[in-house]
């Protein structure tokens, strides 16, 4: 016989051909269990994967998933690759939210939006083609709206990052833009800017009828009179460009340009200055990249001196002299009063009741009965 032969005649003698039954296999089992924990604690300690892999065993077989010793190992090694692969995207994705960078770029960025600190006068919001009641601290200007302001309404506001703008009274601006690149329509008026250092954002614009005024962190200011649109930087600089010819022009600190077709800097102007130098006093303490507050009462009064004094200088450079009123009355006259007095001007208006005299320091009205004799001089 040979040694097959012999095999077979062993299994057929003590009955090791036929199938083991459930309890056997359960009894079987059971000796494993104990005797697996036997040996290794009998040896010197297993490492952690062995360990794991032991843990792997006895999960499956109690699941009834007939694993070996080995396989249980493998199942092990892939688990641990797939918790670290995990743990990496979760980190991944923490970082990309909180600190910008990373591959995850679909983490939706807040909105900018403007906060006013202080207003004075008739300041109003146009949000969705309806006015809102005047501004007050705390109101919020976010995109798509517009600020509108009077004759005799200013506001300051500031952005998350901490700039600044202010609102130049006879104003019309529209904040639109998106998250990274914010921009502005002046329509009419002025408004004067502290950019906070963008970092990593594409930088601001500032659009008006005739120019495109781009910004990336700098103290300016943009007006539009008689249809002109002025712009004058007191730090950092900005790039100013004329739309009707495309030409453009750096305008650097302590300079200025009025944008027309010849794109040329010039000095700043008083007026320009004494904006500017308002504005930054108006400011609260806090440093240019936080978004200070202030106190409202306090920035209230401040504005409000500011533009008194803005009109006093207004008033006094609107002040005509004798030869200009000659030229653009084409006569000149002496008012004799009554009471002695005199005013050298032009007539404006006499009704019976009342005289109007428009005079070098301004109009006056007297009482038409007052009024003793008019001379016309030559």
């Amino acid at each position: 016989m040979t040694e097959k032969d012999n095999i077979e005649a062993l299994l057929e003698k003590y009955e090791l051909r036929h199938p083991v039954s459930r309890r056997d296999r359960a009894r079987i089992y059971r000796s494993k269990k104990r005797t697996l924990p036997r040996i290794l604690r009998e040896g010197e300690r297993p490492g952690l994967m062995l360990r794991v892999s032991t843990g792997f065993y006895y999960f499956f077989q109690n699941l009834r998933l007939p694993l070996t010793l080995a396989q249980a190992r493998g199942a092990s090694v892939f688990a641990l690759a797939v918790l670290i692969v995990s743990a990496a995207a979760g980190g991944l994705l923490v970082g990309s939210r909180y600190y910008g960078g990373g591959v995850m770029t679909a983490v939706k960025t807040e909105a900018p939006r403007f906060r006013v600190l202080a207003a004075v006068g008739n300041v109003r919001l146009l949000h969705q083609g309806r006015e809102t009641p005047a501004l007050k601290s705390g109101d919020l200007f976010p995109q798509g709206d517009t600020l509108l302001s009077d004759g005799s309404g200013s506001a300051l506001l500031a952005l998350q990052d901490g700039s600044m703008m202010h609102l130049l009274p006879g104003s019309r601006l529209a904040f639109g833009g998106d998250a990274g690149l914010p921009s502005f329509d002046l329509r009419e008026g002025g408004v004067l800017f502290r950019v906070a250092p963008l970092k990593e954002r594409r930088g601001w614009e500032v659009h008006t009828p005739d120019a495109l005024v781009r910004v990336s962190g700098t103290e300016f200011g943009v007006m539009i009179t008689g249809g002109r649109t002025a712009v004058f930087v007191t730090r950092g600089s900005v790039l100013v460009t004329y739309r009707e010819t495309g030409a453009s022009l750096p305008v650097p600190e302590g300079r200025a340009a009025d944008v027309t077709g010849e794109m040329k800097l010039r000095e700043l102007k008083e007026r320009e200055k004494a904006l500017m130098k308002g504005f930054l006093d108006l400011l609260p303490a806090e440093s240019p990249g936080k978004a200070g507050r202030g106190d409202p009462k306090e920035l209230t009064d401040k504005m409000t001196s500011m533009l008194e004094g803005e009109k006093k200088s207004t008033a006094v450079k609107k002040r005509l002299t004798l030869e200009d009123l000659r030229a653009r009355y084409g006569r000149l006259e002496e008012v004799y009063l009554y009471s002695g007095k005199r005013y050298t001007g032009v007539v404006l208006s006499n009704d019976g009741n009342k005289c109007r005299i428009l005079t070098p320091g301004g109009a006056k009205t007297v009482p038409a009965r007052d009024v003793k004799n008019v001379k016309i001089i030559k």
